[in-house]
């Protein structure tokens, strides 16, 4: 109980504790489970939803590099690092979070009202960021709020991995944020309660087994 009470609402503290081998794999079996059982449930119940990227052409090898190594390491930095305070921490923050709005902008084929609201995740989130260092009384005061905005910045941002034709109902979009926001959560606690090298494990591992159920 007091993982779900820590999960849903975290306390800030500047160390970490050790995280054993039991917790780990506890963390990512409930992760993939609830991740295959979400897949599960949109495709099969809602509609088929392929990627918005489609086919890029890139071998397998070259997938698992972006999907297992690259994109952890950005939306960990993005989404979690600065979750604990300090220089490195904060540096990497923003230079991650300005990626991501880059990305927003120049690389995303999610509709107009989709992109509209990645975006305004990523400005919010980039802010987060920024008040985590200029503002640290605030931030800690505050520390649950901005927990909150990681993990919704997550979700909402990944809605951009979907194509226009399923994103045009209003329904369909807190369905295709959930799975994303379940795994923010888990991802978070993993960060802030035993530090930023366990929560970029679970997200590769659950990010490779996924990749190999594709």
């Amino acid at each position: 109980m007091s993982i779900v009470n820590s999960i849903f609402v975290p306390t800030y503290s500047r160390g970490t504790k050790k995280m054993s081998v039991k917790v780990f794999l506890m963390l990512f079996l409930v992760s993939f489970l609830l991740s295959v059982f979400f897949s599960f449930l949109i495709n099969n119940f809602i509609t088929k939803i392929p990627s918005a990227g489609g086919d890029v052409g890139v071998g397998f090898f070259v997938t698992l590099l972006l999907v297992v190594l690259m994109v952890p390491l950005i939306e960990e930095s993005c989404f979690r690092l600065w979750l604990k305070r300090g220089k490195n921490n904060f540096a990497f923050g923003v230079l991650s979070a300005c990626f991501l709005l880059l990305s927003c902008v120049f690389c995303s084929s999610a509709p107009w009202g989709i992109l509209v609201l990645m975006l305004l995740a990523s400005v919010v989130l980039f802010l987060a960021v920024l008040a985590s260092r200029l503002k640290p009384r605030f931030f800690l005061k505050h520390y649950t709020a901005f927990y909150y905005i990681s993990i919704v910045s997550f979700g909402l941002v990944h809605l951009g991995n979907y194509s226009a034709s399923h994103l045009v109902s209003p329904f369909v979009f807190p369905l295709l944020a959930v799975p994303y926001i379940i795994a923010g959560l888990i991802f978070g606690y993993t960060r802030v309660t035993y530090g930023f090298r366990y929560g970029l494990l679970l997200h590769a591992m659950l990010n490779l087994c996924l990749l190999l159920l594709v």
